[in-house]
């Protein structure tokens, strides 16, 4: 992400936030790494090929179920 920062006056406020690139993390907490400040780029460790989103199903009040 990046964003927009404001430290004039008295308030630190933050201001436009905005994503700088989409990334599929290969795991859900998927490692990456920032290269030096010179050569500003990122490492990240994603999926390649995959096009098509995967659904997510959250269950809620599971127990219940249990008890059928």
């Amino acid at each position: 992400m990046s964003v927009d920062v404001n430290g004039s006056g008295q308030t630190f406020r933050v201001e436009a936030v905005r994503p700088l690139f989409t990334v599929r993390p290969a795991r859900p907490r998927a490692f990456f790494d920032l290269l030096p400040a010179d050569e500003p780029r990122f490492l990240v460790n994603t999926l390649l090929g995959q096009t098509e989103e995967t659904p997510v199903t959250l269950l809620v009040n599971w127990p219940t179920l249990l008890k059928r």
